[in-house]
């Protein structure tokens, strides 16, 4: 299935296509406050006691895993994805080729995880024995979890073997659970750098990372990674204009989105404005 990811009209958005690049924010930099692992476990005084949470750099670990969001869909016509991420029509839409996001260049040493948001009633009960399963995004065939366990079976491994990947799974649906009645309709996956990519920053991934002061991670991708560009039917014609020429370098189509009602329903219209010509 085709991943996108919806930009405001920002200057860095568009220099960050322009050199195809993805930002990998820190939770702390996502807009729900319940992205931050620390707000999912602050409120379960028995798992912070048994893992020693209290502790500075454990604490410190727990949000420096960095996470860059898609949203799993046919095109991009997500009414709300346009009206919240792309400043109401205004900013544009990334389609990205889920296989080049996984393995963006052949001698890293695995490829990147891409994983489904886990949409829930309710957060995991970190002082009970809840279970978790995590599945990898996947075009085809039967669902193969990426991780599974219960919050117990987690405790135990931490407290016996310290990190392990038990416990690294279970932080890892931290960063993923999200409220099912909000958020669902983004139908979004992620891929989640954590800590074996981070503590080799300075060395093997070196060459594929860029740390980007107080915000996260730049990796710069293959040019192949981005499909198709799409803008909202609100972007300026010098916006149109700047990501026609970044669609032609790329050598991928320009389509326009364009909010309308067929059949009696919501839905958007999307135009190839790829050969069209803006006045300057």
């Amino acid at each position: 299935m085709p991943l996108f990811k919806y930009y405001s009209p920002k200057k860095y958005n568009f220099a960050a296509i322009a050199q195809h690049q993805l930002l990998f924010c820190r939770p702390s930099g996502l807009n729900d406050p319940y992205d931050t692992t620390t707000v999912n476990i602050n409120a379960f005084p028995g798992f912070c006691k048994k893992l020693n949470i209290k502790d500075r750099m454990f604490r410190k670990s727990l949000d420096e895993h960095t996470i860059c969001c898609f949203s799993k869909d046919d095109k991009p016509d997500n009414l709300h994805l346009w009206a919240f991420y792309a400043l109401n029509y205004e900013g544009f839409s990334v389609e990205y080729d889920e296989n080049v996001l996984r393995n963006p260049f052949p001698s890293m040493i695995a490829p990147l995880p891409l994983l489904d948001v886990d949409y829930r009633d309710r957060p995991i009960n970190l002082d009970g024995d809840d279970s978790f399963i995590i599945y990898e995004t996947s075009n085809a065939g039967p669902r193969v979890p990426f991780r599974e366990g219960s919050v117990m079976d987690c405790i135990n491994e931490y407290i016996l073997y310290g990190d392990n990947p038990k416990t690294d799974g279970l932080f890892l649906e931290l960063h993923l659970q999200k409220q099912s009645a909000i958020w669902k309709i983004e139908n979004e996956c992620r891929l989640i750098v954590g800590n074996v990519i981070l503590s080799n920053l300075n060395s093997i991934y070196r060459k594929y990372f860029r740390k980007v002061c107080g915000r996260g991670l730049l990796l710069t991708i293959p040019e192949k990674a981005i499909k198709s560009i799409t803008v909202g039917y609100r972007t300026s014609d010098k916006n149109k204009r700047r990501l026609k020429k970044i669609a032609s370098k790329l050598n991928v189509k320009l389509f326009q989105a364009t909010p309308y009602v067929e059949d009696c329903n919501w839905t958007v219209r999307l135009d190839d404005i790829s050969t069209k010509t803006n006045k300057p």
